[in-house]
């Protein structure tokens, strides 16, 4: 509740600074590719292997224009992140090795406010920009999926998660930073770039593999934006 309080309370006096600023409206979409980081506990080289997921996000901005260079952004991204974890070994069978495990399917649903301070360069029509800055993530629901695996996967568990559970925190700050590079066209301006972004605290404690778990993630994103 605090990470909340504070961020609202920065976004308000924030906003309050850019009320006479031009103003971008608009919408993004693109890819995420979101992976996880042992932020604590076991050594990272002994835990079960972690893999990536890939999704698409979608979500709205705005962008407070302060001179013309500088800017402020902000607005909501649906994004899905989590991992896939495998475990496993193999056996000898009639002289061929039979491989044989587990894999753990995690996926969390979350919406992103990001705060983010934007430079960019170009000229009238073309620029590039950098911008950075802290996003909030707020967890909405998600899903754990467990599979035996062998030469095809066979369900044995699948269990809706809506961050009551404990292990799971509700609400996390990002550090994010964004390349890109954007295009007039017609009422507003085309946008592309690409972003990495990294929670400072952990979304998961696994109690059994005594892990504190991370969040990472590459965002790559284009949208359109009109001004008011």
């Amino acid at each position: 509740m605090k990470k909340i309080t504070f961020y609202l309370t920065a976004m308000l006096f924030l906003s309050s600074l850019v009320m006479e600023a031009q103003i971008h409206l608009g919408i993004s979409t693109g890819y995420h590719n979101a992976g996880t980081k042992v932020a604590s506990g076991i050594s990272e080289t002994i835990l079960p292997d972690f893999q990536n997921i890939g999704n698409a996000t979608i979500g709205l901005t705005a962008e407070f224009g302060l001179d013309d260079y500088l800017s402020l952004v902000t607005g909501a991204h649906m994004k899905q992140k989590g991992f896939d974890m495998k475990a496993g070994t193999a056996f000898d069978a009639l002289g061929l090795s039979i491989p044989v495990g587990v894999r753990i399917e995690n996926k969390l649903n979350y919406i992103e406010i990001p705060l983010h301070l934007k430079y960019g360069f170009g000229n009238e029509k073309y620029k590039a920009f950098i911008s950075a800055g802290p996003s909030l993530s707020i967890g909405r629901h998600g899903s754990i999926k467990a599979f035996a695996t062998s030469f095809i996967d066979i369900e044995l568990a699948d269990r809706a998660i809506d961050f009551s559970d404990p292990m799971y925190n509700k609400t996390n700050i990002n550090g994010d930073i964004t390349l890109g590079g954007e295009m007039k066209y017609g009422i507003g301006k085309l946008q592309a770039g690409i972003s990495y972004g990294r929670s400072f605290g952990k979304f998961l404690q696994d109690n059994a593999l005594n892990a504190d778990l991370t969040h990472s993630g590459t965002t790559f994103s284009i949208g359109y934006s009109i001004a008011l």
